[in-house]
């Protein structure tokens, strides 16, 4: 479709998929423009999203609410009108795989997965190989939530207005585990690079440059049970305040 089929096309102000309760989307190679939400599911649904565009939407592009498995896989969700948003949300879920997509000029969030409401107790979660750019607010924002698996690893994150990853009060009650933040490249945020409030984490070889703020910037508050971040390998930090900012909250 060319651009200009694209901008005759009417601009509909409903959701293209309404998935009810245990329900199931697979959706592959397809097109979807001018919607106020492409995907919305109510609780314990599941989706398997592949190979296809996401354009303009005038809320979150995807929004599930307790779902149980969600597989979104080499994905263009763009917004080319500052009015709309473009992202992903997330109410969390025993598995999210979101995988190698292009989350680009959104207004909002690129992904977001909040666990305050949750009815589930755990989540998988694996964020990779995905493009972030030009988003309004964090790329990745995850807050809230107890996981049993979660890494984010190989993204590209460049060009925001807010943070590139923002982590707060996630942890592995059972295992203790930490959340692996790997080979990530992050530069020009507006904020900082990443933030890490109260979670678990292990940094490995990750690439953070030219961010406004902190390349990481780590807070936890004094009556928190404990901190336990590791940061490895590395490769770049450049950023105007300093590489790594540890910084205890007072009561």
């Amino acid at each position: 479709m060319t651009e200009e089929e694209k901008k005759s096309l009417p601009i509909v102000y409903e959701t293209a998929f309404w998935l009810h309760s245990n329900s199931f989307l697979n959706v592959k190679s397809s097109s979807f423009y001018h919607f106020d939400s492409f995907v919305y599911s109510e609780d314990y649904g599941s989706i398997n999203i592949e190979k296809s565009v996401f354009s303009d939407s005038r809320s979150h592009s995807i929004n599930l609410i307790n779902p149980l498995l969600v597989n979104v896989l080499e994905n263009t969700f763009e917004l080319k009108h500052n009015r709309q948003k473009g992202s992903v949300l997330s109410n969390t879920s025993p598995i999210i795989s979101v995988k190698q997509n292009n989350i680009l000029r959104g207004s909002s969030y690129g992904l977001s997965i909040f666990g305050e409401d949750t009815k589930l107790k755990e989540v998988a979660i694996s964020i990779s190989r995905n493009t972030f750019e030009g988003l309004k607010k964090d790329a990745i924002g995850i807050k809230f939530l107890n996981y049993n698996y979660l890494k984010i690893s190989g993204n590209v994150i460049t060009r925001l207005n807010g943070n590139g990853i923002y982590l707060m009060q996630i942890r592995d009650p059972r295992q203790n585990s930490n959340a692996i933040l790997k080979k990530n490249k992050i530069t020009h945020c507006e904020q900082n690079g990443i933030v890490i409030k109260n979670s678990y984490t292990k940094h490995e070889s990750n690439t953070i440059y030219k961010n406004k703020k902190n390349g990481v910037l780590i807070v936890f508050d004094s009556n928190a049970d404990s901190l336990n971040s590791t940061i490895n390998q590395i490769d770049s930090y450049s950023t105007a305040n300093g590489s790594l900012n540890l910084n205890q909250k007072q009561q």
